[in-house]
C-alpha cells in the first residue's frame, strides 16, 4: 500500500488486496511508459510531509505525471484508468462518505484539472480486487475475490 512505480519497460505491475484503496494508472501510449499507484487516502491532513507520495490521491497524481515527464512523456498524451474504491465495511455513513468514494471523486477531479482523461474505470462495490497493469499496452487486468475477471 501507498506504493507508486513508474516504468518504461515491458513490466506487469500489480496490486494485490485492493479494497477501499484506489489502483490508479497513468499511461502514455506514444512512449509505452506507465505509472501505477496504490493510493490509500484522498489527502494528507496531518501536515507532515510523507516520504510516500503514492499514499494520497492528491500527491500521487502529480508525482506520477512529473515522473513520466522525466521519461520524455508529454501530459497531453497521458490517459488514466482506475479501479478499487470499494466500500469494504458497512457503517452508518452513506456511500458518498466512505474512503473509497472519496478517493474516486478526488482522483477524477484532479485528473480532469490536469487534462488527463479517464479512459476506463472499475470502481465501487463491496469486494476486493487484484489488478495487474501492462506498462507496454496500458491495459489493466482485474480479478475480483469472487473470481470474476475483466480487462479495461
Amino acid at each position: 500500500m501507498a506504493e507508486m512505480v513508474i516504468s518504461r519497460n515491458e513490466d506487469i505491475l500489480a496490486i494485490y488486496g485492493l479494497g477501499s484503496c484506489l489502483g490508479l494508472t497513468i499511461h502514455d501510449p506514444t512512449r509505452a511508459v506507465g505509472a501505477m499507484a496504490h493510493v490509500m487516502l484522498p489527502t494528507n491532513l496531518t501536515g507532515i510531509t510523507n516520504s510516500k507520495p503514492g499514499k494520497y490521491v492528491d500527491t500521487a497524481i502529480d508525482e506520477m505525471i512529473n515522473g513520466m515527464k522525466r521519461y520524455g512523456c508529454e501530459q497531453e498524451n497521458m490517459v488514466a484508468k482506475m479501479c478499487g474504491g470499494s466500500r469494504m465495511f458497512k457503517t452508518s455513513k452513506d456511500d458518498a462518505e466512505c474512503i473509497g468514494a472519496k478517493n474516486i471523486k478526488l482522483a477524477t477531479k484532479i485528473l480532469k484539472q490536469r487534462g488527463i482523461p479517464v479512459a476506463a474505470r472499475d470502481v465501487g462495490g463491496d469486494f476486493g480486487r487484484i489488478v495487474e497493469f501492462d506498462v507496454k499496452t496500458g491495459q489493466m487486468y482485474i480479478k475480483t475475490v469472487s473470481g470474476d475477471r475483466k480487462v479495461i
